[in-house]
Parts: structure tokens; C-alpha cells; sequence
């Protein structure tokens, strides 16, 4: 019998994955090389979306909802170099090292996976169609151990080709699945995976 969790904790093994082309003859995403983002402090998905009723006859007579994907805030100590570059745009001068962020950067979308802790299982996310903003930035003064912490906000939409929001699985489900899971984007007809 499958154990599910009674309860949720943790964050960690954030990774992404630079979407590098919408493929409208194969139905599907291509990714490029997926990399992974230390530092994860705390991740909020906010459902984006209504849901209403259509009154007739004296009753909630029809039931309607959209579901818009989320909302993403991970905050995080640090943009790393390969997130800045591969999904923010900025460029990188290969003999200075200088990155230059331009207004007409081309933002990258991207899937973002993760992973839960739970009391009976690991949970493993994949989210397929997210687009970033661009970060705030700042700092102040240091005080005793306090850091800085970046607030990276993103969407999460409906992918265009087939409307797949997200997908999940736990330690307990397939064991090849989720030991893969961070190789590959997940995709459910996919092979070897």
C-alpha cells in the first residue's frame, strides 16, 4: 500500500530547463541543458484563475472554472551566472567576464523542477512553461549574520501545445522515474526515461 504524507516541509534540488524551441509538428517542448539552482530558501505558487456560477432556475445552475497556472516567488540569496545568462538574457564578455543586462534582452522560458519533503515520501515537480521576470536588486549594511535575499518571480502557464501545467511523483511511485527525474524533463510517452 502507498504511504502519502500527512505533511509537507522542505525545499530543494531546484533545477531548470531553458526551453529551446515550441515544436508545433511533434506537439512537444525541447529543452536544452538542464542546470541546476542552489540556494533555494522558500518557493510560494499562487493558483492563478477563477471559478464562478452561472445562476438559473433559483440554483448554482452551471459551474465554471479556469485554471491560469501560478504564480512563482522563489527567493533565493543569489542569481546565479547561468540563470542570468541562459534565461535572462544578459551577456557575458568572454575575455572580462563583464555581464551586461540590455532592455531588449530575450527572456527564456523555462521548466522549473523542485522537491518537496514529506513525512512518508519525497515530492518531485516539474513545472513546463515558465517565464521569469527580471529580479530586483539591492543590498544594505551588513548586521551581524543577516544576508541578502533576491526574490525571483515567475509564471507558470498552460504549455501552449497541450495545456499541461505541471506533473508530479513521489519516492514512492516508479523508481526509474524519479531517480531520473532532474536528467530529463519529464514526459510521459518519452523513452528512456
Amino acid at each position: 500500500m502507498k504511504k502519502e504524507n500527512k505533511i509537507t516541509f522542505g525545499l530543494k534540488n531546484v533545477h531548470i530547463a531553458p526551453i529551446t524551441e515550441l515544436n508545433p509538428d511533434t506537439n512537444v517542448l525541447n529543452y536544452g541543458e538542464i542546470f541546476r539552482f542552489p540556494g533555494a530558501m522558500n518557493l510560494e505558487l499562487e493558483a492563478k484563475g477563477e471559478s464562478g456560477a452561472l445562476q438559473a432556475d433559483d440554483i448554482d445552475y452551471h459551474f465554471t472554472n479556469s485554471n491560469e497556472g501560478y504564480d512563482g516567488k522563489l527567493k533565493i540569496p543569489h542569481i546565479i551566472e547561468e540563470f542570468a545568462t541562459k534565461i535572462l538574457g544578459e551577456i557575458k564578455d568572454s575575455e572580462t567576464g563583464v555581464l551586461t543586462e540590455k532592455s531588449d534582452a530575450k527572456i527564456t522560458p523555462f521548466a522549473i523542477m523542485f522537491e518537496f519533503d514529506g513525512d512518508k515520501s519525497k515530492t518531485r515537480f516539474v513545472f513546463y512553461y515558465c517565464f521569469a521576470s527580471r529580479p530586483s536588486s539591492g543590498s544594505a549594511t551588513k548586521n551581524g549574520t543577516n544576508t541578502n535575499e533576491r526574490e525571483l518571480n515567475f509564471k507558470a502557464s498552460p504549455r501552449p501545445l497541450d495545456s499541461v501545467i505541471r506533473r508530479y511523483i513521489t519516492s514512492n511511485d516508479k523508481k526509474e522515474v524519479y531517480d531520473g527525474w532532474y536528467k530529463k524533463v519529464y514526459e510521459p510517452n518519452a523513452v528512456g526515461i
